[in-house]
């Protein structure tokens, strides 16, 4: 059943191959080099000095939960890396992944949750294959959805990766997220989710909104723009949808609208799904917020931002349960049952 709905929902995305039996195969070539991104733990960032006062930082020092999700996360690390060194020839670990790794590696691993994966796909470009795996480093205190492995899996994980290719289980495309700057590209494709908003919370946003062609001049709290695997997060709780991650279209909803800014009879635009999205600003000053607060880019007046789904798919190293989810729905299988 899944093979026939993968068969039939759409042809693979750029960088994948279907086979006869219509499952998806990632186009990259056999593991021979692996880069090994790490958390920094709360413990490591309290002791470099990162995360504020002096009495900040001694709380932080003497709790047992830090302590604890500390000690577990250098233990996965510690385990994933001593199993890659010993089956693969060529290893890095780093704290920080440049583009340079990335372009050297057949296979990136981060170790630590949901946030050190985010920031390991901002060093792969749109158009890169090189497939990403998590491992969730720790497990009793993170969620870690991104993540398809913890330690004690891991192992199988790279079983199957070191092997051809194509007899890979796991791989899956993983849509993103581009954003233009009065046309300017910014530097990296987006996971989860962009805000444009005001650095005051309390601030009203002024601006025209066009989506898929009509324009709206709007004042509100700000919006939130989302890929498919953002759509769990906060344009969920602002009142969006959640998506299929299959999806390669992008949502957005707008928060808090003042409906007093629209013309008369007009159709408030608050969210949904599209191809294309524009935004002026009208405001002196806002910014973007990107992935959460990893990049924040100045927007000023008159400013033009873009958002477009990315050319290609992040080859995502996925967990068995999050692969049976890219079959469409039930519902899809009788309509094109009996059409």
């Amino acid at each position: 059943m899944a093979r026939f709905a993968r068969r039939w929902y759409s042809p693979p995305p750029y960088g994948w191959s279907k086979d006869a039996e219509g499952e998806l195969h990632s186009k990259v070539h056999r593991v021979q080099n692996v880069v090994v991104i790490r958390k920094r733990s709360v413990l490591e960032l309290a002791r470099s000095g990162v995360l504020g006062s002096v009495l900040q930082t001694t709380k932080l020092l003497s709790s047992d939960a830090v302590l604890a999700a500390h000690n577990e996360n250098m233990a996965s690390f510690n385990q994933v890396r001593a199993h890659v060194i010993n089956e693969v020839p060529h290893v890095r670990c780093v704290d920080n992944m440049s583009r340079e790794d990335v372009l050297w590696a057949d296979l990136v691993v981060s170790v630590g949750g949901d946030g050190t994966f985010l920031t390991a796909t901002h060093s792969i470009a749109d158009g890169d294959f090189t497939p990403i795996l998590g491992v969730n480093s720790s497990p009793s205190s993170s969620m870690g959805f991104f993540c398809a492995a913890t330690a004690d899996t891991f192992p199988r994980f790279l079983s199957d990766l070191t092997r051809d290719p194509n007899e890979w289980r796991n791989t899956r495309p993983l849509w993103r997220m581009r954003v233009l700057l009065n046309g300017r590209m910014l530097p990296h494709p987006l996971l989860n989710d962009v805000l444009f908003a005001s650095s005051s919370p309390a601030s009203t946003m002024r601006y025209s909104l066009t989506v898929d062609g009509h324009t709206q001049y709007q004042k509100s709290s700000g919006i939130w723009v989302s890929t498919s695997a953002g759509s769990t997060g906060a344009i969920l709780s602002a009142g969006g949808s959640e998506q299929h991650f299959w999806e390669q279209r992008l949502q957005f909803r707008v928060r808090e609208l003042w409906p007093m800014s629209l013309n008369k009879g007009d159709q408030p635009l608050v969210g949904g799904m599209f191809e294309n999205i524009e935004l002026v600003s009208l405001m002196p000053q806002s910014s973007l917020y990107m992935d959460g607060t990893f990049d924040i880019e100045e927007v000023r007046f008159g400013d033009h931002i873009t958002f477009q789904p990315s050319n290609n798919a992040l080859n995502w190293v996925c967990s068995d349960t999050v692969c049976h989810l890219f079959a469409p729905p039930f519902f899809f299988f009788f309509f094109v049952l009996f059409l």
